[in-house]
């Protein structure tokens, strides 16, 4: 994956190996990373390999995250606002729930 993804409310997302995704590599390095969110979403992962990939070792991305450098990272937000709340962050509107589902043969981030 070598582009940022933002998935909306109410859109799903299948990364099962019968469908044809039975490896998912994430690009990632110090200064290039991505992300896939899925804001009010749902993402199944299902016998697939997920794994972040450093493209100029052509291998997977093992470094540790240290806060200093990029890291890709996959993540379902969930966010449910009633009128009466009143947020000082960033939350401003209804996403929805949220749901990651995995059964995946192995991840490594």
């Amino acid at each position: 994956m070598t582009k940022n993804i933002f998935m909306e409310s109410g859109t799903t997302l299948l990364l099962h190996d019968d469908l044809g995704c039975d490896e998912l590599r994430i690009i990632s390095s110090s200064t290039n990373a991505r992300h896939l969110r899925a804001f009010g979403a749902y993402i199944s992962l299902l016998r697939t390999k997920l794994t972040s990939w450093s493209v100029g070792n052509r291998a997977p991305d093992n470094g540790a995250y240290d806060g200093l450098n990029a890291r890709s990272f996959i993540s379902a937000v969930s966010e449910m606002t009633h009128p009466s709340d009143t947020c000082d962050g960033a939350a401003d509107d209804d996403a929805g729930e949220a749901r990651m589902d995995s059964k995946s043969r192995s991840r490594r981030w």
